[in-house]
């Protein structure tokens, strides 16, 4: 799937959170949105979803503008993974996978044998059927997450929306996550997520967006957008890009952060003290 946002503006309440935003990318590309707290990030993902009104601008879906798109429409072709998930009713690991489904269920119909399979398929895509008769909210958190990847997946979609699917996750579990995310990006997604780890736009991304003051910051490939400046500009720290080898020879970069710059820091009048 292909998705192009085209001098997009929109936001809540006559206030603008993002003005004058553009972007496209295609199947396989694994885009990092970055960007402070409040910086437009979930916006940037509800209008995509059709879910903010555009007010002026265009988003289009493998060529077509989904400004008149209805719901279910819109759900069959992106999965969409939230930030955070609290689900008091004790489902079955399979039955919250199988819900990914109702875009493709009639009204008043039930769940047929080709939803189940699509559920059975999409569990077994994240190496998780083991789990399909778990209670839900009795799973840990990387569980629960590679779970709601699974529904969003028995959607069918051509595209995955993720907002900050590594979020209150440990150090493994974080990384368990991301190495499901390049395997669904091989098998020809486009996965769109937002992150507050520069490195993983490194070590997982193709792409990096950086919102800020309600536009684009910087956009590119992850090598030529994180950069010493960008990150400065984006979070008011100092990093090093630092070059290192793997055990196999591959070479990755890090980013680093040194300090927080002092040029805007109100609390204080101390003078800048550039990194070395």
């Amino acid at each position: 799937m292909n998705i192009e946002l085209r001098d997009i503006c929109c936001g809540y309440s006559g206030r603008d959170v993002l003005s004058g935003v553009s972007l496209a990318f295609g199947p396989g590309e694994i885009v990092c949105l970055l960007g402070p707290n409040g910086s437009g990030k979930t916006t940037l993902f509800k209008a995509m979803l059709g879910l903010v009104p555009l007010r002026s601008g265009s988003a289009l879906l493998d060529g077509k503008d989904i400004r008149n798109w209805s719901r279910r429409t819109i759900a069959r072709r992106i999965g969409y993974i939230p930030q955070s998930h609290a689900h008091p009713f004790p489902f079955t690991v399979f039955d919250m996978v199988l819900m990914g489904r109702t875009s493709h269920i009639g009204t008043c119909a039930a769940p047929g044998r080709a939803d189940r399979l699509a559920a059975t398929e999409a569990l077994e895509a994240l190496h998780v059927r083991y789990l399909e008769h778990r209670i839900f909210t009795e799973l840990s958190g990387g569980e629960r997450q590679l779970v709601l990847i699974a529904r969003a997946l028995a959607q069918k979609p051509g595209m995955l929306i993720m907002d900050e699917p590594t979020a209150s996750l440990d150090f493994g579990n974080q990384l368990l996550v991301l190495d499901h995310i390049r395997e669904l990006a091989e098998s020809g997604l486009l996965i769109i997520m937002s992150t507050h780890l520069p490195n993983h736009a490194f070590f997982f991304g193709t792409h990096v967006i950086m919102l800020k003051d309600r536009g684009v910051l910087g956009a590119g490939t992850p090598a030529a957008t994180v950069n010493r400046d960008n990150m400065r500009a984006l979070y008011n720290v100092d990093v090093n890009i630092v070059t290192t080898r793997l055990h196999d020879q591959r070479e990755i970069q890090v980013c680093v952060p040194i300090a927080h710059c002092a040029c805007d820091d109100r609390r204080t009048n101390k003078p800048v003290q550039e990194a070395p």
